[in-house]
């Protein structure tokens, strides 16, 4: 990551990730952008983690785990700063990663506000249009940043396939290939869209 200086293009900072003892390369791995709010850029990492720097020094403030790589995740879209909450989805099931979440974080020391897994559990809304064996690797990756609609408090966002691809079992395997709506500040389901089919709780 680094910061120039627009009116020079000097190199103000940059800031290079301190990856974990183990950690695979990572080249191949989609490096997504990053979000600017309260003086911080927050950089989504392809190990899963979810830093705050300083605007102007390029200084961690804080590190959080978004998602562990351990178990096949990483971060590829970028986050979204909103009134204080930076909000990230992570991605990782087209490897095989555990079930992708959307998450919000506070700004300001990045301690986990509320997560939204896309793959219901059992006894959860959409949980029985899964198999038992599935749920806790189902995909349903983030690869676009969330859209805010500041009128309705709500969080807009798609999910991904589930995997894999062409063995999945049957059921709607829901919330994957969605279109899915929060409450941004607590993150409970309003609605999801699948495949023409409009899905809303109470």
């Amino acid at each position: 990551m680094f910061a120039l200086v627009a009116a020079s293009g000097d190199v103000l900072w940059h800031y290079t990730p301190a990856r974990e003892a183990g950690f695979p390369p990572a080249s191949v791995q989609r490096q997504p952008g990053v979000a600017i709010g309260d003086g911080k850029v927050y950089v989504p990492q392809v190990d899963g983690y979810l830093v705050a720097l300083d605007q102007q020094t390029g200084n961690v403030i804080w590190k959080t785990a978004a998602i562990p790589w351990k178990q096949g995740g990483h971060l590829a879209s970028a986050p979204l700063y909103y009134n204080g909450m930076i909000f990230q989805g992570t991605s990782g099931g087209d490897q095989g990663s555990i079930s992708n979440v959307m998450g919000a974080y506070d700004a300001v020391n990045g301690r986990p506000l509320w997560v939204w897994g896309v793959v219901p559990a059992p006894g959860q809304p959409g949980g029985n249009t899964w198999s038992k064996t599935d749920t806790h690797y189902g995909g349903g990756a983030f690869w676009q940043t969330p859209a805010i609609d500041t009128k309705l408090n709500l969080m807009i966002f798609g999910t991904g396939n589930p995997v894999p691809w062409n063995s999945r079992g049957p059921g709607a395997n829901l919330y994957t290939s969605s279109i899915v709506a929060l409450n941004l500040y607590t993150g409970r389901l309003v609605w999801a869209l699948l495949t023409h089919i409009l899905l809303m709780t109470l």
